[in-house]
């Protein structure tokens, strides 16, 4: 179970990860995560993406808001020597004040391929 707290401005970016040590052709787990209950392969709110090559599984949520959370791992082999992270980080995506947004972007051969933008601060 994770908690997430209330923030008195923006929102949550909330990151589970899975790390293993040995090398699989496929991924070796499912994390499922889901908000007020427990979550089951059928019923989550998010399920991770795995990098098997760099041997780790991820589920980020960029807009977790306050409440508790919970963690299922599915294991599909038999695997040992697992470890998760979990990380909570104001959410970049929602704090735009902060953010520099690109409206536009050109290029002009003549600086030899240096780019000029305009970008905008919401």
């Amino acid at each position: 179970r994770l908690e997430v707290p209330r923030r008195s401005y923006g929102h949550w970016r909330l990151t589970v990860s899975a790390f293993w040590t040995d090398s699989y052709r496929s991924t070796p787990l499912w994390l499922y995560l889901k908000k007020n209950s427990i979550p089951n392969k059928s019923s989550f709110d998010k399920s991770s993406v795995s990098f098997v090559s760099r041997k780790f599984a991820r589920i980020r949520m960029d807009r977790a808001s306050p409440g508790s959370y919970f963690v299922f791992l599915e294991a599909l082999v038999d695997i040992r020597n697992v470890t998760l992270g979990v990380t909570l980080l104001p959410s970049r995506l929602v704090d735009q004040k902060a953010v520099p947004i690109f409206t536009e972007i050109r290029y002009r051969p003549e600086w030899e391929s240096e780019w000029i933008s305009q970008n905008e601060v919401k």
